[in-house]
C-alpha cells in the first residue's frame, strides 16, 4: 500500500512532486494515482482495455456520482 501521507508530507515541506513520485517504478506511481482517488471518494478501474479500430488502455479510471477521470501515467 502507498504512503499518502509521508507523500504529503514531503510534498508539503517543499520536495517537488516529480522528484517525490520519480523515487516510483510505473506500477507504484499507478497505485499511487489510484490510492489518491480512492482516498477522495472516487471509485477506480485499473488497466481498462478496449478495442475500437485499435486496443487502447487507460491506466486509471476514477469515478464519483459527479465526475469521471480517464488518467494515462506517464513517467516523464
Amino acid at each position: 500500500m502507498i504512503d499518502l501521507e509521508r507523500i504529503k508530507r514531503l510534498i508539503v515541506r517543499g520536495r517537488p512532486a516529480e522528484e517525490v513520485f520519480g523515487e516510483f517504478d510505473w506500477r507504484e506511481f499507478e497505485d499511487s494515482v489510484s490510492e489518491v482517488f480512492l482516498a477522495n471518494d472516487f471509485h477506480t478501474k485499473r488497466n481498462f482495455r478496449f478495442k475500437t479500430k485499435g486496443r487502447f488502455e487507460i491506466d486509471v479510471v476514477a469515478t464519483n456520482q459527479f465526475n469521471v477521470f480517464c488518467v494515462d501515467c506517464k513517467e516523464w
